[in-house]
């Protein structure tokens, strides 16, 4: 959530930052929020087209142009951080 509209941000590793973001509000009533990865190959490390969906319908979408291509830990770099508190 970003200002009251649907955003993803992927931290690559620190290094790098992708950011997919609607320009519209979210509904005041209640909506579903899908995030969408079409991914780019058969190997770890590519990218893929990330698309952000409120109520089956894709209101932003973008490339992530690289993952992380590891597997961490449960709690390695999952940081998550609470911006804004609103009832969904």
């Amino acid at each position: 959530m970003d200002n009251g509209k649907s955003a993803y941000t992927y931290n690559y590793l620190g290094l790098e930052s992708y950011t997919i973001a609607s320009d519209e509000t979210l509904p005041s009533c209640d909506a579903e929020i899908k995030l969408d990865y079409e991914y780019d190959g058969d190997s770890t490390g590519k990218g893929d087209v990330t698309k952000i969906y409120v109520n089956d319908k894709i209101v932003a979408q973008g490339y992530v142009e690289k993952y992380a291509p590891a597997v961490f830990s449960a709690d390695e770099t999952a940081d998550v951080v609470k911006t804004m508190q609103r009832k969904l």
